[in-house]
């Protein structure tokens, strides 16, 4: 651009000089004009080597500025390219996230039904085993029927009879303490009537429903030495083996539901000696708590 920019001036002073006419002395007129005329054509050759020169630097620098504009035209394409294709793998992306997270919601509520179900259930056993463990507990510490008792006649009189009847029906109110009392004045008053291994078997169940279980197995251990031959021998025994399993003398009473199996194989509590034994090998073997 300087040299541009300079060329004009050599060519204003070149002008200068010939606009000021001057002789050389014996220079004669058309000499003069032939020499103006050199310097004319010479400052016409100058002029258009300037106007090529400055065109040819104009020509390349509407050339360079092409090539910048169409750089920068190819920098807009491809920054378009680019965020068409950020675009698309945005899409790509929260599309599947999006579609994620609303699986993730279901399945936190589907588990959330599941947990309540599960809790429900668990607590619908809980209320099952409860009920199946007392079941279990009435059938372990219920005293057998009037069948294994005596006929009226042998019960030792009337008055020892209205104490049985009088014990029997407390005993089922849940009135242990008056039943218990009772029971006794019956052994006492009626001790050779065929009722008696029945009431000394109901003061073993008293016993055992108010949880003192030493005592239980005491008053059924009675059964057994004093009427070893009875009907009620066999749920004497079962019951003497669950008060020593409820003490956690477990091979004690391990050996009582062992006695019941051998001596009474046919009788009723036969099949829940050994289920209880059965119990004590899996490492269960807990009876149930009794219902107060």
């Amino acid at each position: 651009m300087n040299s541009v920019l300079r060329t004009p001036t050599s060519v204003l002073a070149l002008v200068l000089a010939l606009a000021v006419p001057s002789m050389m002395p014996g220079q004669s007129t058309k000499d003069r004009l032939l020499e103006i005329q050199r310097d004319v054509a010479l400052l016409q050759g100058a002029l258009m080597d300037s106007d090529r020169g400055t065109g040819q630097k104009i020509a390349a620098l509407e050339a360079l500025m092409k090539q910048n504009l169409d750089a920068i035209t190819k920098l807009n394409q491809a920054l378009a390219v680019i965020e068409s294709a950020v675009n698309r793998q945005g899409d790509q992306v929260v599309g599947p996230v999006v579609n994620t997270a609303a699986k993730v919601d279901a399945m936190s509520a589907q588990f959330g039904g599941l947990r309540d179900a599960v809790e429900e259930s668990n607590s619908m056993i809980t209320r099952l085993q409860r009920e199946v463990e007392d079941i279990k507990t009435t059938l372990t510490t219920l005293p057998p029927p009037g069948s294994y008792g005596a006929p009226a006649g042998e019960t030792g009189g009337s008055l020892g009879e209205d104490f049985f009847s009088q014990a029997q029906a407390d005993f089922n109110r849940g009135n242990y303490d008056l039943a218990k009392a009772q029971f006794d004045d019956f052994l006492r008053l009626s001790a050779g009537s065929g009722r008696a291994p029945e009431a000394q078997y109901y003061l073993g169940a008293i016993a055992y429903n108010q949880g003192n279980f030493e005592e239980a197995a005491n008053q059924f251990d009675r059964v057994l030495e004093r009427y070893p031959v009875g009907l009620i021998s066999a749920d004497a025994l079962f019951k003497k083996a669950m008060s020593l399993q409820k003490l956690d003398r477990t091979q004690e009473a391990t050996n009582e539901f062992q006695a019941v199996i051998e001596r009474f194989p046919n009788s009723s509590v036969a099949p829940n000696a050994q289920g209880m034994l059965d119990e004590i090998a899996s490492g269960g073997g807990k009876p149930s708590p009794v219902r107060r």
